[in-house]
């Protein structure tokens, strides 16, 4: 349902409550997924200036998908669900936007079954919280908009051959895609279910940022743990308080050139990993390794 504000905006709303299913014959065997959403509902004031939502929010009373090939099988479950984007106009062009999620009762359950090897291997994993955050900065919505158009009118493969400079017009139009882009995921009293035991975490998240196409572009990619618990029995007594409680692993490249891959300049990773154990006040440091110069330099340290 879409309908115009005084201010050349729109009010949009709908009802996406929906299933579906496909199947299709992969190289390892055939493949099927169903998934469906209860209660979906969304809302929000839509921006043909911005060629994006000004505002929106949905929500969804539960979600359920289940997958099956050759040697995996799983259902996911959620519980109750909202979301909500908003997105102002870029000072340097496009938008920048901010989204939220946060889906309750989270619930995986994979069976591994490979014939070849006989391995059998089931885990279920849960969260009663997962929640989901993503900002931009300078997204080039209206030319993204242009592609996709474009796409959709060149689906013949020789219309798309002959069109070629248009799309690369289109293309140059739309970098550097944005300015900054960052996302995270993160669970609450994560656990996991094996044959070898119960794994958990109090909290479990992953981030990840990323730079637009530029000359001196930097991305940046973390894993944070806090709170691990493992089963006794994986290891023996004397090593259980060797045994990291939080982790934080942070990996991150920058003066990463994409603007100009022509000149094909070399970009340089830096990585760094800390581990902190609250269990005891020891600490174990390693020293920053160091590689040639003509090829890439790593550096570590661990706590």
């Amino acid at each position: 349902m879409a309908k115009p504000r005084s201010d050349a905006t729109w009010d949009v709303s709908g009802d996406f409550t929906t299933s579906a299913s496909f199947e299709i014959n992969g190289p390892e065997g055939p493949q099927s997924t169903q998934f469906s959403i209860e209660g979906g509902k969304f809302a929000g004031v839509y921006d043909p200036e911005l060629a994006a939502f000004a505002s929106a929010t949905s929500s969804i009373a539960g979600m359920t998908m289940k997958s099956r090939d050759a040697m995996q099988r799983a259902e996911v479950s959620t519980g109750a669900g909202t979301a909500t984007v908003n997105a102002t106009k870029a000072a340097n062009g496009g938008v920048d936007f901010t989204a939220t999620q946060t889906v309750t009762d989270f619930a995986e359950a994979v069976d591994f079954d490979d014939p070849k090897s006989g391995l059998k291997f089931p885990l279920t994993i849960k969260s009663p919280e997962l929640s989901v955050n993503a900002t931009g900065k300078g997204m080039r919505t209206k030319p993204f908009l242009d592609l996709l158009a474009f796409a959709v009118a060149n689906e013949d493969e020789a219309k798309l051959k002959a069109n070629q400079a248009q799309l690369k017009s289109l293309l140059l139009a739309a970098l550097p895609l944005w300015e900054r882009i960052d996302g995270s995921y993160g669970f609450k009293d994560f656990t996991v279910e094996s044959p070898v035991g119960h794994f958990g975490a109090k909290e479990l998240g992953t981030s990840f940022g990323s730079d637009g196409i530029a000359e001196n572009g930097a991305i940046n990619y973390s894993i944070k743990a806090a709170g691990l618990t493992i089963p006794q029995h994986v290891v023996p007594a004397w090593g259980a308080a060797l045994l990291p409680t939080d982790i934080d692993l942070n990996f991150g490249g920058a003066n990463i050139n994409l603007d100009s891959m022509a000149k094909k300049r070399r970009s340089k990773p830096l990585i760094s990993i800390r581990i902190r154990r609250c269990r005891r006040s020891s600490a174990i440091r390693s020293r920053p390794t160091s590689w040639p110069k003509r090829r890439r330099s790593l550096s570590g340290t661990a706590r």
